[in-house]
């Protein structure tokens, strides 16, 4: 209500205003906002390769309307900073020429053709606006770099709003105010979805902007992650914003022409991440004295040097840069809510190779191995799953490449690796703890229950209790015995001893080296002792005696058999009790003398790192064994590492080509829920998973999995048709089906899904899907003296005016997000979108693409080399129609017919697409060929319809 009242005072005002002022007001009524300038010299770069959609909205579009009107209102605030300006876009026009010379797909009438490629619209759109747009822009990817989407749309609704009344109060105190600057105050409010696609536009630069500076951007990084500085301490937030958006201009202007700064508030250090500008820096620790660092930026005077201080802070936890605001406009209910953004190592984005860095600092975490362990504890991992059987074709097996991978990688740049690993560390919630306890180090090899089930061998366990025995001092002072059984038991011989219970026979050792029997000269050496039926059957005995106490008596006969020698021991009458002190009850252990002294209150050694590697060393363990134990436990960290082998298959495609993981995925327990459960159960669903996964419903989990990792929030949570993408950032992720001949689509089952650089214009995750039912125009029925000609084999392409088109119908629904519950803006939403064939222009259909390639009419034709016995291919045996026109597609003669688009990629997707959803004959079969055909040897199906796309 207050910004109404005070706009219309303006408007009474200009109302009963003189002749002069009534002049103003009738130039009011002119849209200042469709004037476009001449963008300055370093911005012309952007020019030359903006597509045709995104130079329009940046011209004369909404992106222009809000460029104009933004910088109109602020005009005023920001310092002149010609420098800058003149730096920036030319840092700009290098990022946009870095990225063009990379190439993308380059198609003019495919589907996302005009959604493809960087989007700099706010960049152009400013520079083609008044002077004052340009700064506005560094604001938005200031505002944009430091908090999330919902948070920066708020942010400008707030200071928009503040500025309007700054501006109205001016005019009613009679001050001069620019008549652009009034209309942008008076005119109606610029709406909040002007706002978030102008936060969009902003946020995809930086992503794109990000990929070419990654090296300067990562160094950066690195610096801030060691400082704790505020960027202002103003509680205002349009106060605030102000400051630092001055400070941030000031400061950066003065850096480009050579005069050095010393850092006092944030400000700074967010606008060179915001604006890839990089000055040399002095850092001074008070510990390390001062360090220089060179940027080497030509952009940037050598005199440009910015100093800073790293603090010790101590216990606490640095924030980097941070900015604390109170937002009033985020929230439909309740009071202005705290937020806290920051500038730190933590929140840039991710590649998957980080990801799984990133993991291990997890479970580093959860097994309590302390940084400067790092190295040994990963070596350690290493061995242990090297270890194990490993089949590279078994879905069940790949987990430990998991593990294997990112460790390699971290030992190879040890620097880098640490990063990611140390950010792992401080999100262990990432990987929940097991219901049952904490989970136990290195798979529970550290454990006497989780180790001694492992080891191969009754010998191995012997020595390897006798290892563990060397730990304890006190041990050599009393009297102590191995009792243990080996493997396995011989019938015969066992038959032989008449013994009626064999699970109570045990076989014993000496703990330590014995003296040698009377008359002997033999050093110090172990004995052991069996029965005497066993004398001849080698290393074999019963099973174990279940309880812990062990009674030694001469119940049957004994023999002594040392190493050297076997000799006949005959026990003693008197029956001696010993107790369990370590080992395992059921295989073998240490016992102790009841009655020893030294006794009382102690334990056995606990087992440490270095006995687990001991016994990887001297392959102690049964290396089945212990793979059923590492899977069979159900341990989180397990089930972690399955999602993380589905998710690498997908990655294997996308990784290459640019895709980036956001680091929001640790802020919540890593479960996508589509996924999950089929790999916790880790059962015959696991086809569906594998390599060769192929089934339907592999594009919707793909498409769950994408958004998840992209913007960090598992949002696909059921079955989507109609899938068409996603887009989100600079990056528009969509079946690599839609990006390929249909011929050669079918050659593997895999549904992968492809990253193209680019985006709708919208803010947030927004995924796309298409009507159920697509609909297609009416035959001409004025075209029916045009019939099909026959067919003589030839390749021709008639449908090169055929183009494929992306528009949106009206339905959109945001997607669930706990965190989003009651927010005014939504960072995911589901929209409906269209794709249209288009022939020179004029509508042919609608489709679903996806769907008509799974269709159960359309075959593929197998190619020919191996079979076909001419030397060039030969027109067919037998009349068949060619179809050269969509009406003929439309209106499909009976018969055998051939469509004449070969080498047409785009208007073959097209074909099929149509001839499946939009043919009206019915029980027609539609059969892709292969770029080459030899019509001849085609075997011809003895159906009646058929039309064959080539």
């Amino acid at each position: 209500m207050a910004d109404s009242s005070i706009i219309g005072k303006i408007q009474s005002a200009l109302m009963s205003a003189t002749n002069e002022f009534t002049a103003t007001a009738a130039q009011i009524n002119f849209d200042f906002t469709m004037v476009k300038y001449e963008a300055p010299p370093e911005y012309q770069a952007l020019n030359q390769s903006l597509s045709q959609r995104r130079r329009q909205d940046a011209e004369s579009g909404q992106a222009h309307v809000t460029a104009r009107r933004l910088g109109a209102l602020f005009d005023g605030i920001p310092p002149p900073t010609p420098k800058l300006i003149s730096a920036y876009g030319t840092r700009a026009s290098d990022i946009f020429n870095d990225v063009s010379a990379r190439g993308s797909l380059k198609v003019s009438n495919w589907i996302f053709s005009e959604y493809a490629g960087i989007d700099a619209t706010s960049i152009w759109a400013a520079a083609t606006s008044r002077k004052a747009a340009l700064p506005v822009h560094l604001l938005a990817c200031l505002l944009a770099r430091i908090w999330d989407e919902s948070e920066a749309t708020s942010i400008w609704v707030e200071i928009v709003a503040e500025r309007r009344k700054e501006v109205a109060a001016k005019f009613e105190s009679g001050a001069e105010v620019p008549i652009a600057q009034t209309t942008a105050a008076m005119q109606g409010e610029i709406t909040r979805e002007q706002l978030s696609k102008w936060d969009a536009s902003a946020r995809s630069w930086l992503r794109t902007a990000d990929t070419v500076k990654n090296l300067q951007q990562k160094q950066l990084l690195l610096i801030v992650k060691n400082i704790s500085i505020p960027v202002n301490l103003e509680n205002n937030p349009y106060k605030s914003i102000m400051a630092a958006w001055t400070s941030a201009l000031e400061t950066m202007e003065l850096l480009i022409s050579g005069a050095p700064h010393v850092v006092r508030d944030g400000a700074v250090l967010i606008a060179l991440s915001a604006w890839h500008l990089y000055p040399d820096m002095v850092i001074f620790s008070g510990s390390d004295g001062s360090k220089e660092i060179l940027m080497n930026d030509p952009l940037i005077h050598p005199g440009g040097i910015l100093s800073l201080g790293i603090s010790d802070s101590g216990n606490r936890a640095t924030k980097g840069v941070y900015w604390s605001l109170s937002l009033a406009h985020h929230k439909f209910y309740g009071r202005a809510i705290n937020k806290l953004g920051q500038l730190d190592s933590d929140g840039s984005r991710m590649t998957f190779a980080e990801l799984q860095q990133a993991v291990l600092g997890v479970i580093l975490a959860h097994w309590n191995v302390l940084p400067d362990q790092t190295a040994d504890a990963l070596k350690l991992l290493l061995q242990i799953v090297s270890s194990l059987p490993f089949d590279q074709l078994s879905f069940e097996d790949r987990w430990i490449e998991m593990i294997t991978t990112p460790i390699l990688s971290y030992f190879q740049d040890e620097e880098s690796g640490t990063i990611p690993i140390s950010f792992g560390r401080r999100r262990r919630g990432f990987i929940p703890s097991p219901p049952n306890g904490p989970e136990r180090p290195f798979f529970g090899l550290t454990d006497m229950a989780g180790l001694f089930p492992q080891i191969k061998s009754a010998e191995l366990r012997v020595e390897f209790l006798r290892r563990l025995a060397q730990r304890v001092a006190w041990l050599q002072d009393t009297e102590a015995w191995i009792a243990f059984r080996l493997d396995k038991v011989d019938s015969a011989d066992a038959d032989a001893a008449d013994v009626d219970d064999l699970d109570h026979v045990w076989c014993f050792a000496t703990v330590f080296p014995s003296d040698s029997t009377k008359g002997e000269s033999r050093p110090r050496h172990h004995r052991r002792w069996v029965p005497h039926w066993m004398a001849t059957a080698g290393d074999r005995v019963p099973n174990p005696h279940s309880e812990h106490v062990l009674y030694l008596s001469a119940t049957f006969p004994l023999i002594c058999h040392s190493r050297d020698s076997i000799t006949s021991l005959h026990m003693p009458h008197e029956q001696k009790e010993f107790d369990f002190l370590f080992g395992d009850a059921n295989s073998a252990a240490v016992f102790v003398l009841r009655e020893t002294t030294f006794y009382a209150g102690r334990t056995g050694p606990t087992i440490t790192t270095d006995d687990v590697r001991w016994c990887l060393q001297y392959d102690v363990f049964s290396q089945d064994s212990l793979q059923r134990h590492i899977l069979d436990n159900k341990s989180p960290i397990i089930q972690s590492l399955f999602l993380l082998t589905y998710a690498s298959l997908l990655y294997s495609f996308l990784s290459p080509q640019g895709a980036t993981i956001s680091p929001r995925i640790f802020s919540a327990p890593f479960r996508i829920q589509l996924i999950s459960e089929y790999v916790e159960s880790r059962s015959e669903n696991l086809a569906f998973l594998g390599i060769a996964y192929g089934s339907s419903y592999t594009v919707y989990h793909n498409l769950a999995l994408v958004a998840y990792f992209e913007s960090g929030f598992d949002v696909v949570r059921s079955r989507m048709d109609g899938v068409l993408g996603l887009s989100i950032g600079d990056s528009i992720y969509v079946p690599g089906k839609l990006t390929e001949d249909p011929s050669t689509s079918h050659e593997t089952t895999t549904i992968h899904f492809s990253r193209l650089l680019g985006n709708i214009g919208n803010p947030g995750l927004t995924v796309l899907t298409c009507p159920a039912s697509p609909e297609a125009r009416e035959v001409d029925l004025m075209g029916w003296r045009k019939a099909a000609d026959n067919y003589t084999g030839t390749q021709d392409n008639c449908f090169n005016q055929t183009t494929l088109h992306l528009s949106f119908t009206e339905w959109k629904s945001p997607l669930w997000m706990e965190t989003a519950v009651g927010q005014r803006d939504t960072q995911c939403m589901h929209v409906e979108a269209v794709v249209s064939v288009r022939d020179s222009g004029q509508w042919v259909a609608d489709v679903d693409i996806m769907k008509a390639l799974t269709h159960a009419d359309v075959q593929f034709l197998r190619s020919q080399e191996e079979k076909c016995p001419h030397s060039t291919p030969q027109p067919p045996g037998r009349q068949i129609l060619a179809l050269e026109t969509w009406d003929q597609i439309l209106d499909c003669p009976d018969g055998i017919v051939v469509t004449k688009s070969h080498g047409n990629w785009v208007a073959r997707l097209a074909l099929v697409s149509v001839l499946a959803q939009h043919c009206k004959t019915v029980a027609r079969k539609i059969i892709v060929c292969p770029d080459k055909v030899c019509w001849k040897c085609v075997d011809f199906p003895s159906f009646n319809n058929a039309v064959y796309v080539y």
